[in-house]
């Protein structure tokens, strides 16, 4: 069994039309959202959505009714598991595609000229 955390990922439910704000909503209803996460469209078959709540308590009370086939989105059920270990977003905007990234696939920092050292 997955150890428990604060973070969901969504396994079953989203589709090409389900929006982060929408996702968001649904799982407001259990707690404090602190992230939501949404791939986008051409990834969503490939990479999962996940939701990271404020406390351990309202990730399990969401997971549960998950479980139970109480939460729906959009008129779908949404199923979910813990999340599991971290790593990098694909597609997510902080990250970007705007090739601020090494060689080796780590961001790195932009800095102006104002923040530099001397």
């Amino acid at each position: 069994m997955p150890v428990k955390g604060v973070e969901l990922e969504i396994v079953d439910g989203i589709t090409e039309h389900s929006s982060r704000v929408a996702l968001k909503g649904v799982f407001q209803n259990f707690g404090d959202v602190v992230a939501c996460w949404v791939p986008p469209i051409d990834r969503r078959h490939v990479d999962r959505a996940s939701v990271r709540f404020g406390n351990a308590a309202s990730a399990e009370a969401a997971k549960l009714a998950c479980d139970s086939g109480q939460v729906f989105l959009q008129g779908l059920p949404v199923k979910c598991d813990y999340r599991m270990g971290g790593g990098r977003r694909v597609g997510n905007s902080d990250l970007g595609e705007s090739g601020n990234n090494n060689d080796d696939g780590k961001a790195r920092a932009i800095l102006d000229g104002s923040s530099r050292r001397r």
